[in-house]
């Protein structure tokens, strides 16, 4: 890879990190003032309702994944036709796919007399096509790689759905949670219409939609059943404790995808060029740039996600004792929290890379997530029958992803490299930061406590003993270089041939 392309993709990655701070820190404040405002029971009914607008993603064919995918393996300058179709088949598809979501979602409205459900469901189904609508916009500007400008339009749309949520939510009660999604989806529309347009026309191509559905359906199946996560543990946790606890519950999995966002959006930069590094390579998928694309963002994901985590340990209860004293039964499942962040992220850009036009295997993503889930609801049940806490939906998350993580890590890595020990050898590396920070924090809880002072000195201490492995491991993949006179270097600010 050669230095534009390193610099392309770090101030990419550190655009979108940026955002995910961002919008991070908003949505957990947004959420924590909602859970308070609407207790429990309320909040619980939201999270199921929020949930909604969520098949624009899990719901979708998701042909416009496809598309960026396809478009990203060919060449852009001698294939503007062909690229142009494929755009062409790939939004009609997927328009015409979500009009039919929303307005199932719309008709099932008529189904409940409680006038949340009711008028939630109306609302929901607006935002449905509003964020499918979107995706098309973002799969533009993610052929376009123009990170920069998603990060902003992204990142200001959470601040105005932030302020319309905090001058509605004492008025409107839940309503203003799904009104504010509405508005600011509407407003994201409107940006990037302006911005970068759709830059397409209906058109339909019987045998081209065949040949992309093929494509499209084991992706959507395992897009589908990732969404069925978020479902089926709601369901259980229902079944399992009541509303009530399930506000709790949507809490503490709200630290999860708080987190969750910071690993896509290393990502979401890394995994467009991860498809184009393999379809450069005509055949030899064993390419050292791919695998070095690859190992490089999972490292990244590796070493970042203990912080994320130490901070809801550590952080996490002054928080919860200070804004939300209803919820503090959430506490003591902080770890696990933490435990399913780190294991979730792991092996998502080896995951990623099996849908790749050039390895084709998007199927194994399909078994994998089936398989999982059914793990998952399985071992819930299971261990609520001897443990009749949070702990049972919690541990058996952290099971199911755990055999998730391997198993992708393993089979992606079985196509990239051609020796088996070099994959469990970075396998190994991916382990290491696990290791060391569990005993991290392990010393760091002994100093402090659950309030702010407490818990910001023992991340402070976590942060002492644990960046050291942080700053070897930039050293040791060369993100990071001692020069002479042991000055830091960037590899933006250095050529590098070999990466």
């Amino acid at each position: 890879m050669n230095e534009p392309t390193l610099l392309k993709i770090a101030t990419d990655t550190v655009a979108l990190f940026g955002r995910n701070i961002v919008m991070r820190i908003l949505s957990y404040s947004t959420a924590f003032l909602t859970a308070r405002v609407l207790g429990p029971e309320m909040f619980g009914l939201l999270g199921i309702i929020n949930q909604v607008p969520s098949l624009a993603k899990f719901g979708s064919f998701g042909y416009d994944g496809v598309a960026v995918r396809e478009i990203s393996h060919i060449s852009q300058t001698t294939q503007t036709e062909r690229i142009k179709s494929l755009r062409n088949v790939t939004f009609t598809a997927d328009m015409i796919w979500s009009l039919l979501l929303s307005f199932s979602v719309f008709a099932a409205s008529y189904l409940f007399e409680r006038q949340e459900i009711y008028w939630g469901l109306k609302i929901a189904s607006l935002s449905l096509f509003a964020s499918q609508i979107i995706r098309l916009y973002v799969a533009n500007v993610r052929l376009d790689k123009n990170f920069q400008l998603l990060s902003v339009v992204q990142s200001v749309a959470h601040v105005i759905n932030t302020i319309l949520v905090v001058g509605t939510i004492f008025f409107i009660g839940m309503y203003s949670v799904l009104m504010a999604g509405l508005a600011t989806s509407v407003l994201l529309i409107c940006i990037y219409q302006k911005t970068v347009g759709l830059r397409f026309t209906f058109e339909y191509d019987r045998h081209e939609l065949w040949r992309l559905t093929k494509i499209a359906t084991p992706i959507s199946i395992a897009t589908v059943l990732y969404g069925l996560w978020a479902w089926s543990e709601r369901i259980l946790v229902l079944w399992f404790f009541g509303l009530e606890t399930l506000g709790i519950y949507s809490l503490a999995i709200a630290g999860v995808q708080a987190g969750l966002m910071l690993s896509t959006s290393v990502l979401e930069a890394f995994v467009i060029h991860v498809f184009q590094t393999l379809g450069d390579t005509r055949g030899q998928v064993k390419d050292i740039a791919a695998k070095k694309l690859l190992h490089v963002s999972t490292i990244s994901i590796s070493y970042g996600c203990p912080i994320v985590g130490a901070s809801i340990i550590f952080i996490g209860p002054a928080m919860v004792n200070s804004f939300l004293p209803e919820y503090t039964d959430i506490i003591r499942f902080l770890p696990w929290v933490a435990g399913i962040l780190w294991i979730q992220g792991l092996p998502l850009t080896y995951r990623a890379s099996l849908t790749s036009a050039r390895i084709d295997k998007q199927w194994l993503n399909t078994v994998q997530g089936g398989a999982s889930l059914v793990l998952f609801v399985a071992l819930a049940y299971l261990i609520h029958i001897f443990e009749s806490t949070l702990i049972a939906p919690l541990a058996a998350k952290l099971i199911a992803y755990t055999v998730l993580a391997f198993w992708g890590l393993y089979t992606a890595g079985s196509y990239l490299y051609e020796d088996i020990s070099e994959c469990l050898g970075l396998l190994f590396q991916y382990l290491v930061p696990l290791f060391w920070s569990v005993p991290c924090i392990f010393i760091a809880s002994q100093i402090g406590g659950v309030n702010w002072l407490g818990g910001i000195l023992s991340f402070c201490c976590f942060m002492i003993l644990y960046l050291p492995i942080v700053i070897w491991q930039c050293l040791k993949v060369d993100l990071i270089r001692l020069g002479p006179g042991l000055v830091i270097s960037f590899p933006w600010n250095r050529n590098i041939d070999n990466t």
